[in-house]
């Protein structure tokens, strides 16, 4: 599930999703990806993509057309 960040603040581990090693600053309207991992601090999010709609999703769906399946 993705989601808007509607309360808190923390830094995420997005690696899984854009392979970034260092954990990034997320606070009040930011968007944050399913799959990620909250490091530190609170968050209230509100899911806004689940399912087949979610950046992880779309991400598989792209690499199985470029592998042709």
């Amino acid at each position: 599930t993705d989601g808007e960040v509607v309360d808190g603040e923390s830094h995420l581990d997005e690696s899984i999703a854009t392979g970034e090693s260092v954990p990034v600053y997320k606070s009040t309207g930011d968007t944050v990806i399913g799959a990620t991992i909250n490091k530190e601090g609170r968050l209230r999010v509100k899911a806004t993509r689940v399912g087949g709609d979610t950046f992880l999703a779309q991400v598989v769906k792209l690499i199985d057309e470029a592998q042709g399946s």
